[in-house]
């Protein structure tokens, strides 16, 4: 195996994964009310998958071949996208999404300050400070991944 493909998992205790499903509901009920996501993106949206995309393409082509047109789309599939998420432009668009008080400082205190370290057998390899990404395996990381990538349709 590629030492590369491997990625660390959030190892985190049961009362910070109950706080952290309380915070990612109510963000959610925020960005949903507000109409915050953008509506082209499907993965990681409730009651959408990514076979939508395949759907709206199939739709798309058989449009335009039936008016002897063209069709072109684009799909983006992130490499280790939770890895790479730049954690203060996050910071910076929550707060100009109107997402402040105890939920950023919760957001804030969560990305901030996170360590990895491997273990094998009963040997530690060194403690490694991540500067970027969002946690992998925890119950936030999608949606933070969302509202990272939101605008990014509109720039295409």
């Amino acid at each position: 195996m590629n030492p590369a493909s491997y990625r660390p998992i959030t190892l985190t205790s049961t009362l910070c994964k109950l706080l952290e499903t309380l915070v990612t509901n109510r963000l959610t009920y925020f960005v949903e009310k507000h109409k915050i996501l953008n509506n082209i993106e499907c993965g990681f949206h409730k009651g959408r998958s990514t076979i939508d995309h395949i759907i709206r393409l199939q739709d798309a082509i058989n449009k335009y071949n039936h008016y002897k047109g063209f069709t072109v789309r684009v799909f983006i599939d992130f490499q280790s996208a939770f890895d790479m998420v730049w954690q203060t432009g996050l910071l910076v668009k929550l707060r100009n999404l109107g997402i402040t008080g105890n939920i950023f400082s919760f957001i804030k205190n969560f990305l901030a300050h996170r360590t990895i370290q491997v273990k094998v057998g009963n040997a530690f390899s060194q403690t490694y400070v991540i500067e970027n990404g969002t946690a992998q395996g925890s119950i936030i990381s999608p949606l933070l991944f969302l509202i990272m990538i939101n605008d990014l349709p509109g720039c295409l």
